[in-house]
């Protein structure tokens, strides 16, 4: 037995406001948090195992995980792995990686999917795409990110329109 050092009281904390439901399938914003390279079990190849943040709407603050096959005895893993990977690395503006802590804190948009339920495991949110981060937050090709549009290069401000003379519903200082 150890003693804890105080009376831990559950009035004094709040219930935690963790859900652990599925996310519903769709594109969300994230942030990827964690990126390590790790043996498979069989230890017959190497995978990227990433964590991502949710980081905007409803669902900000969950997180999800994914892995991509970077060496495997099956060649077609292996592809779709580094295809999955060349995705990812596009999306987050990146035209190489070395070290899988270069991935952390990059931003991007992931597409999640529902892996259903297989033998004792539950079914889970897997990644199934990756795009760059897409809405208002990111700039638009060849925009400002501005919400107000640039006007052409050779675009002129509009002449001021003057108020006609002598009409009584026009203000006296927009009279000529």
């Amino acid at each position: 037995m150890a003693y804890i050092g105080e009376t831990f009281d559950t009035g004094s904390v709040e219930p935690g406001q963790t859900s652990f439901d599925l996310l519903p399938a769709g594109w969300y914003p994230c942030q990827i948090t964690e990126s390590a390279l790790k043996m498979t079990k069989a230890a017959t190849g190497q995978y990227i195992a990433l964590t991502f943040s949710i980081i905007a709407g409803p669902h900000a603050g969950r997180k999800f995980w994914g892995t991509l096959n970077l060496r495997n005895p099956s060649p077609e893993a292996e592809r779709i792995g580094r295809q999955q990977l060349g995705d990812l690395l596009r999306a987050v503006g990146m035209p190489a990686l070395s070290d899988t802590d270069e991935l952390i804190g990059r931003e991007l948009d992931v597409k999640v999917g529902v892996q259903p339920a297989k033998d004792q495991f539950e079914p889970k949110n897997v990644p199934k795409g990756y795009r760059a981060v897409q809405g208002s937050a990111a700039p638009s090709p060849g925009g400002t990110g501005s919400m107000f549009p640039t006007p052409p290069p050779n675009a002129t401000a509009p002449a001021p329109v003057a108020a006609p003379a002598g009409d009584n519903n026009t203000p006296p200082w927009l009279r000529k």
